[in-house]
């Protein structure tokens, strides 16, 4: 004979020993245990048999109860938790769940049917999200062996690009969007950029959508992969949309003090939790 799930109108495990006890004459034991936690060592007796088990290393008290015959003790004070049908992670009066990145939890209490609600929720994050690079569309030059397009020194030069936003793209603040670059010298880049972006095959104008970021310096160091972020030149852009893009480089400006070349390499999405 299993033991029995509570019953609607028994409340706490006081009253569950007395409702035990009282349906199987079932005999109580104690026993004192150390380390980790562990079933009772006591044998069953009579028709079923609780045992309160004191853990002198955990300082914590917890009650198992067994009907004659069955081989499994159940845990009825706390909860036992497990992760894969493992073994016990810990048994404690309550459980705490954490929102981790991209997940939104809602709890609620559903006291008709007596038990709480949880509903975990992923918004982007995970798995299916994937970086996405968009190499530089007309190269010129190369860096190394990087394909390039090359924005010289003293000189306004503009690099236009179009790139599309996935599916699963949530908006510039969950996903990162940045421009590659690689500088021959080190110094203060003077970069802007100007978008236009239209939802595709929905009938939008290729404009509908305009954005910028204005005229500004970017500290960059001489032979490494940079990226400058071009997320505030993406308001209000979504999933589905059409990106072109003009970057500037504005080195005819004194403010831009990299005194170099620097290399065009492409555009990377960096989904959230990557970057």
């Amino acid at each position: 004979m299993a033991v029995p799930e509570l019953f609607n109108n028994i409340k706490s495990a006081a009253e569950y020993i007395v409702y035990f006890m009282g349906l199987y004459h079932s005999v109580m034991d104690y026993e004192i245990q150390t380390g980790a936690i562990a079933e009772p060592t006591t044998a069953s007796k009579g028709n079923g048999h609780v045992v309160v088990v004191y853990n002198s290393d955990l300082d914590r008290v917890y009650l198992w109860v067994r009907c004659n015959g069955d081989t499994d003790w159940q845990l009825v004070t706390d909860v036992a938790v497990k992760k894969n049908s493992g073994a016990i992670v810990g048994i404690q009066p309550a459980l705490n769940f954490i929102e981790g990145a991209n997940i939104t939890l809602t709890i609620a209490n559903d006291a008709v049917n007596q038990e709480v609600d949880i509903t975990i929720a992923a918004a982007g994050g995970g798995d299916g999200d994937q970086d996405i690079f968009y190499p530089a569309p007309d190269p010129d030059d190369y860096k190394g062996t990087y394909a390039s397009m090359l924005l010289l020194d003293d000189q306004v030069v503009l690099v236009r690009q179009t790139f599309y936003l996935p599916s699963n793209y949530v908006g510039a603040d969950g996903w990162g969007v940045h421009v590659i670059v690689i500088p021959d010298g080190t110094g203060n880049l003077r970069w802007g950029v100007s978008t236009n972006f239209a939802e595709v095959c929905n009938d939008e104008g290729y404009q509908t959508h305009t954005d910028s970021i204005a005229l500004g310096q970017s500290a960059v160091t001489a032979d490494e992969v940079e990226c400058l972020d071009i997320s505030d030149g993406l308001t209000g852009a979504l999933a589905g949309d059409l990106v072109g893009i003009e970057f500037t480089r504005d080195a005819e400006d004194a403010l831009d003090t990299v005194d170099d070349e620097v290399h065009y390499v492409g555009i990377i999405l960096r989904a959230p939790g990557e970057e």
